[in-house]
């Protein structure tokens, strides 16, 4: 695997090397020692996936300290438009996001530290999202940001929510507890 860092300082795209033959492919998805040698000091505590319908958002998620964590993301199965946030104050990109479309073909993944929102659109039925995370959930530390509240231009108008992610704050009206470092 491959790694490329992003605009927004931490975040890391995540190429692997997907051998293929007449049963299919093979992924390596995460090995410490690369990500260490490659500057990522990430350990999984828990692992997540979503199942969703074409035309969902899912997002801008996070949690707030003490039970922060970095996350891997991965598309599995299907096309997602995945969106990154950068919310730490005194970032150099504090307010920026950043987006790329993953899917189970390149099986590419995004790698963002704690002090990130991080979202996706779903662009085809059944498209699986798997999450690793450094910190087990903790929902009074789960919080968001509404997809449409910090400017970024979605491929979508009206997409499928659920309630919790219609009621997230804005940006603006999000007192950020990350700190750039």
């Amino acid at each position: 695997m491959t790694f490329h860092p992003l605009p927004l300082p931490g975040l890391v795209l995540i190429k692997p090397n997907v051998p293929a033959d007449n049963r299919g492919s093979f992924v390596k998805s995460y090995h410490r020692d690369l990500f260490l040698r490659n500057g990522i000091d990430f350990v999984p505590q828990e692992e997540f996936y979503s199942v969703s319908r074409a035309g969902a958002v899912r997002g801008m998620h996070f949690q707030i300290p003490p039970s922060d964590h970095g996350k891997l993301i991965h598309c599995t199965r299907g096309r997602v438009y995945d969106v990154v946030l950068d919310i730490r104050k005194g970032s150099p990109t504090y307010g920026q996001s950043w987006s790329r479309e993953l899917d189970d073909v390149t099986c590419e993944a995004v790698y963002m530290p704690s002090g990130f929102a991080h979202g996706s659109y779903s662009l085809e039925d059944k498209t699986i999202v798997s999450y690793s995370v450094s910190s087990v959930h903790e929902p009074r530390h789960d919080m968001g940001i509404r997809w449409d509240g910090f400017g970024h231009a979605w491929p979508c108008q009206d997409p499928i929510l659920s309630e919790r992610d219609k009621r997230h704050p804005t940006l603006d009206e999000f007192k950020t507890p990350f700190i750039y470092r």
